[in-house]
């Protein structure tokens, strides 16, 4: 029989997966009890040793993460089919957040585990936030994550293929993202590109304007910078028809703009030269209009297209992107939407 006092911090959570908030060592504890356990260890090197008291938003996993957990898991369950999994999160609170996160974006896209019992885990979060700030709002900010991954379900966004055949795919299923594709074009390395609708809508970067007029692509300062030239070939490669550039009435752009003989953005011009419709939407300062989401929204229907925007403006760019994916009707609320651009973007999305 096993011993209460030992076992108290794992949690059942699906069928043969339990999750202990404690480290290996005292996971491995476990197995005297049952030997039908098997530890799992989750370490996430990159966190910090302390979560931001301060902090009131929970920045999920990126979706490349979220699929390799997922590919992890079903190996082990695989390879321990008589086996009880016990993932062990360590007593980093970062690390405990990112593991239920991620364990329970497995019981989402494999198990098909609805709202109601992803949100009966809240107690879980309860005991790991307990003594911050904003428990509350960072608890609900995990929950609106995990629920924005059941939205894309539901849509066919998280029906993962490693290679996209789409002759072999049904209708429902032609959104389907090519995993490794997504991983690729998302990292910094090869241009930052977030699939917010697979097969439909892409946003990336600004477009460095530093890069010699030969280059695609170079690293300064620590940083890998791409030019217009760069992503005009990476678009048409991935069927892009619409490139949509948002930005306010900003008087550097304007007087480059008149200080050129161009009469458009040197961006826009690489961009139509490689067969893209271009188009260019401005905001200002205020809260965005119904007249600048529709814009938007007839523009985005022209076809596959990829979005970029001025920093200064990207809270703009994320209400009128929200409330696009709202109007479709594939998110309930904007709480659902936002969270979702943050997965689809993933945690190294930087619009500057």
């Amino acid at each position: 029989m096993m011993g209460n006092n030992t076992l108290s911090n794992m949690t059942h959570l699906h069928n043969k997966l339990y999750i202990a908030l404690c480290d290996v060592i005292q996971g491995c504890a476990f197995v005297q009890f049952d030997p039908k356990i098997t530890v799992v260890p989750l370490r996430f090197e990159t966190v910090s040793d302390e979560i931001d008291c301060n902090a009131d938003v929970f920045v999920p996993c990126s979706l490349g993460e979220i699929y390799e957990f997922d590919s992890l898991v079903r190996e082990a369950r695989k390879d321990n089919l008589d086996q009880k999994l016990v993932f062990c999160t360590g007593f980093n609170v970062k690390s405990q957040l990112r593991a239920i996160f991620l364990v329970l974006s497995h019981l989402i896209i494999t198990c098909s585990t609805t709202h109601h019992q992803i949100h009966s885990f809240s107690h879980l979060l309860q005991r790991v936030l307990l003594g911050c700030n904003f428990a509350s709002e960072l608890a609900q900010s995990l929950c609106c994550s995990l629920d924005a991954l059941i939205c894309a379900k539901r849509v066919n966004w998280l029906e993962f293929s490693e290679a996209l055949d789409t002759d072999s795919l049904n209708e429902d299923c032609s959104c389907c993202i090519d995993v490794n594709e997504r991983i690729h074009y998302a990292s910094c390395l090869n241009g930052q590109v977030a699939a917010i609708i697979p097969g439909s809508l892409l946003n990336f970067p600004p477009p460095s304007t530093s890069l010699p007029s030969v280059l695609s692509w170079m690293d300064m300062e620590g940083y890998r910078c791409f030019s217009a030239k760069y992503y005009a070939a990476l678009f048409v490669d991935l069927g892009v028809s619409c490139v949509v550039h948002l930005h306010g009435p900003d008087t550097n752009f304007n007087a480059a703009r008149e200080a050129s003989s161009h009469t458009k953005h040197p961006a826009a011009e690489i961009f139509e030269l490689a067969g893209l419709t271009v188009c260019e939407v401005e905001v200002d300062d205020r809260p965005c209009s119904l007249q600048s989401l529709d814009h938007l929204c007839s523009l985005l229907e022209l076809g596959p297209a990829a979005l970029y925007f001025s920093p200064r403006y990207q809270g703009q760019a994320d209400t009128l992107l929200a409330a696009y994916l709202l109007r479709g009707g594939r998110f309930p609320t904007g709480a659902e939407a936002a969270a979702w651009m943050r997965v689809a973007r993933g945690d190294g999305f930087d619009a500057e």
